[in-house]
């Protein structure tokens, strides 16, 4: 005989009910109270299960007996429903009944509401500010009408004979355009000679990108020699108020080049200028260079080139159309050079976030940026939500009474689940202008934090208003529908006979989110370490160089021929202080790029065969004044008379890059750079490998060679008279160059600039892991607030029975410890495989040791235990006649 089930056998009863039209939820759940009541007096006699839910059963009635009484009420609810006047009139009542619960039960738990508004509030600011940024990111290079048939050729630049030929042969192509970054004149304004960031654009340039002209007319504001187009930034600067549509500006000291137009540029265009210089210009002032690479430079990559597609043009098919073109059309000089490369395109909309080949026209960032910070604010959107419902569900055993004589006085369900939701979407509304107010306020720090501009403007914009009003709403739909269903739900009789409780399924949901929320916390704080370990890496690896009290002097707005002439001079000079140990001159000092892809063909290697190496020009001593170290050979020496044409200084990774067997066996062999200026280049000393860029990168074979009027002057100073030779230094530069500026900085100081992305990382990534910890800590409390509630008369038994204080905390602590460790264990692999696959994008890296786990650990759970301890030690100190009492 099978054995009876009594919540099988309600379930059943139900359901049958459930069929019953007449019968609403509300009254199902009122006739099951009822059902219940009479069953636990009937086994309070003494009768079984079976017996006492059958003999309940008669005496409630049939279906039969039920529904015609129901239809009744029915019939007057429904009769009463068609006033309309008095319905509008009971629910203006109710309004203003439920405003007022609503005012009562803020007042009764101000602590409460408070932590909800912050926490949701910080969320929000938080998660609006990390949308600004992703939204500005992704909205580069998108202002363009022709945008999506825009591309780059190449990586980043190409030789000069393909654009023609696209332009000339390919029915594909609707127009080309060339720009290049030099020469840069300086401009003549205020008795100074100032550099601006110029750009040498052809006249179609207009056609392509949409710039808009506030001044002049876009077909022919680049189409003659000497004109340029002015930034409305520098025409502002330059002319005020003035119009500057036909203005004379002096460049490079004679040039007298002419403004034809006013430009907007907007800061979201990977392209970006102060002044746009005609592509005329060039040919005007070097036709022979210009006619030469239009027709031979195919290995001279100096130039931009974008084509606009025609419509319906499908780019993957042009792409494979002419990626070997350089082979068709210079195979052999190419293979002369020990050159092979595809042609590729870029679309212009991956340009600023995607392209691996960087951007010389202006900013450049990377999509995984964009990702990291998107991910960080949907985590701290989630986290916020997440604490919201914990706080609303652990004030539902406070207002459970409420719930109670509501549902006895008549309201049903949908009308309860309606005021919870609109107390919701309320709080929410609130949460809203203190978000805004926060995320104002936080303008100025964000804006450092993520190298960004962002104002006041950015938050009320329209189309951020929406967007914050529609999250908030969403979030209060989500995060008050559980708790309106819980609170809802409660059975009125449970509730007033103080038979209240939650239930398990609630339980576990408010545990699962803790952990969460905590698992969550956990991977930002694994990040956090990480990132901070490698920078710390980073910083104290030995760079193969002594950087220490090393001056630099960037003297490169100096006209060059003028800088050739006097570098000597301008040397000898600097060097006259007695705190000034070695001056010498560089291309590019250690931080900074000499010409990439240089082509050198080493003594003994196949005919046509290359390899690919940095080239960096330097001055007498530049070795000295680094502290590089030599392996072999020696350095430059101006008592050698060949060592000016011939000579040149390699690495140990070039050695190696030639398959030469050591440093020693390198030195007399021949080491051939044409593009370097070194068609006849010997090895006369190899240097130990240093770290000329940073750790993110292998180091790559480079060549030092001599040459004169290199813009970067690098000094080796006294620290204990730096100051001095700062000073000393601008003095001379302006007896030398009066009307030209020169910047001074220090090479330690500049070469951790090339951190800076790390860096910025690991700030944000401090400041909103802190952000998530706060407002997990929160929803922590309030869970703990809830729990102690709950246990209150459990406590005062323990407290009564003996138990002390120390013993208290213990026992509502341990549970809430359990639910962090769990969360730690969810959070570590997936700290340890994202960070790991963070660092491989290092050359030279650290790892995420069993160190930084603990360190993540233990700070979870001492974070959580402070929270947790705070209501636990409330909880055990108070009077335990009080608690049961409350009872």
């Amino acid at each position: 005989m099978s054995r009876f089930d009594l919540e099988h056998a309600l379930a059943t009863w139900r359901h049958h009910l459930r069929l019953e039209r007449a019968l609403l939820p509300e009254d199902l759940d009122e006739l099951e109270d009822h059902l219940r009541h009479h069953i636990d007096a009937l086994q309070a006699e003494g009768l079984g299960a079976q017996a006492a839910f059958e003999r309940a059963l008669r005496h409630l009635g049939t279906a039969g007996d039920l529904t015609p009484e129901y239809r009744k009420v029915r019939y007057g609810r429904t009769k009463r429903r068609r006033s309309l006047l008095r319905a509008q009139l009971w629910h203006t009542i109710m309004l203003k009944n439920y405003l007022t619960t609503a005012l009562r039960s803020v007042r009764r738990q101000k602590g409460f509401v408070a932590i909800n508004l912050v926490g949701l509030a910080v969320g929000l600011a938080g998660s609006l500010l990390i949308g600004l940024y992703v939204t500005d990111e992704l909205s580069y290079d998108r202002f363009h009408a022709h945008g999506d048939r825009i591309y780059r050729l190449g990586s980043a630049t190409v030789g000069w004979p393909y654009g023609r030929i696209l332009e000339a042969e390919y029915p594909e192509v609707e127009e080309v355009v060339y720009l290049r970054t030099y020469p840069t004149f300086s401009i003549q304004h205020g008795g100074q000679r100032v550099y601006e960031t110029m750009r040498y654009a052809e006249a179609s340039f207009f056609d392509v990108f949409d710039f808009p002209l506030l001044e002049g007319d876009p077909e022919t504001a680049l189409a003659e020699p000497f004109s340029l187009v002015l930034s409305d930034a520098l025409a502002q600067k330059y002319f005020g108020a003035e119009p500057a549509l036909g203005q004379t500006l002096v460049l490079s000291d004679s040039l007298q080049f002419t403004v034809r137009g006013v430009a907007q540029v907007p800061r979201t265009s990977h392209i970006q200028f102060d002044a746009l210089l005609s592509f005329e210009t060039l040919r005007a002032l070097y036709p022979g260079m210009v006619e030469e690479n239009m027709a031979e430079g195919w290995l001279n990559v100096n130039v931009i080139t974008y084509v606009l597609l025609h419509e319906g043009t499908d780019a993957e098919t042009f792409a494979a159309k002419i990626r070997d073109l350089p082979q068709e059309r210079a195979g052999a000089y190419l293979s002369q050079w020990g050159s092979s490369y595809p042609l590729d395109l870029e679309p212009l909309g991956r340009l600023y976030l995607h392209s691996e080949a960087g951007n010389w026209l202006g900013p450049k960032s990377t999509i995984d940026y964009v990702y990291l910070l998107g991910m960080v604010g949907l985590i701290l959107l989630l986290i916020a939500a997440v604490n919201f419902v914990n706080l609303t569900t652990a004030r539902s055993a406070e207002r459970a009474k409420e719930v109670g004589i509501r549902k006895v006085v008549g309201s049903d369900r949908g009308a309860l689940v309606g005021q919870f939701l609109a107390e919701s979407l309320a709080m929410c509304g609130v949460a809203v202008v203190l978000a805004l107010g926060m995320a104002w306020l936080a303008l100025p720090f964000f804006n450092e934090l993520a190298g960004k501009s962002f104002t006041g403007g950015h938050l009320v914009a329209p189309g951020v208003l929406g967007a914050v009003l529609g999250l908030a709403a969403g979030v209060g739909l989500l995060a008050g529908l559980y708790p309106a269903a819980v609170l809802s739900a409660f059975r009125p009789v449970a509730v007033l006979k103080g038979r209240f409780a939650t239930g398990q399924r609630g339980v576990r949901l408010r545990r699962g989110l803790v952990v969460v929320q905590f698992a969550l916390s956990g991977v930002l704080i694994m990040a956090t370490l990480v990132v901070l370990d490698q920078l710390q890496y980073m910083q104290r690896q030995d760079l193969g160089f002594d950087d220490e009290q090393v001056l630099v002097l960037d003297a490169r707005q100096a006209p060059g021929a003028d800088l050739v002439e006097r570098s000597e001079g301008l040397q000898q000079a600097l060097a006259a202080h007695a705190a000034v140990t070695e001056v010498s001159a560089m291309w590019a000092v250690p931080g900074r790029n000499g010409w990439r892809g240089q082509l050198s063909f080493p003594e003994d290697w196949p005919e046509g065969e290359s390899i690919s190496l940095e080239y960096i020009g330097v001055d007498y001593g530049f070795a000295e004044a680094l502290g590089l170290r030599f392996v072999a050979g020696r350095s430059f020496d101006p008592a050698f008379r060949t060592d000016a044409a011939t000579a040149v200084i390699i690495n140990e990774a070039a050695v190696a890059e030639a398959g030469w067997g050591s440093a020693e066996d390198a030195i007399g062999k021949g080491f051939t750079s044409p593009g370097s200026g070194k068609p006849d280049g010997v090895v006369i000393g190899v240097v130990e490998d240093y770290h000329h860029h940073g750790l993110q990168q292998r180091i790559e074979p480079i060549m030092f060679g001599l040459r004169t009027g290199n813009g970067l002057l690098t000094l080796r100073v006294d620290a204990a008279d730096a100051e001095a030779v700062i000073d000393h230094a601008q003095a001379t530069w302006s007896s030398f160059f009066p009307t030209y500026t020169a910047e001074t900085f220090f090479l330690n100081e500049a070469f951790a600039k090339q951190y800076a992305q790390e860096q910025r990382l690991l700030r944000i990534f401090t400041t909103f892991a802190g952000l998530t910890l706060f407002i997990a800590c929160l929803g922590l409390f309030g869970l703990a607030a809830f729990t102690a509630a709950q246990r209150r008369k459990e406590i005062g038994v323990r407290k009564l029975m003996g138990a002390s204080a120390a013993q208290i905390v213990t026992l509502l602590s341990a549970s809430f410890l359990r639910w962090v460790l769990l969360a730690f264990v969810v959070a570590a692999p997936i700290g340890y495989l994202a960070m790991t696959t963070w660092l491989e994008r290092f050359a030279y890296r650290t790892s995420v040791g069993l160190g930084t786990l603990a360190v993540a650990g233990t700070g979870l759970v001492l974070i959580a235990l402070i929270t947790v301890s705070y209501q636990a030690l409330r909880a055990a100190l108070a009077d335990p006649i009080e608690s049961l009492r409350y009872e």
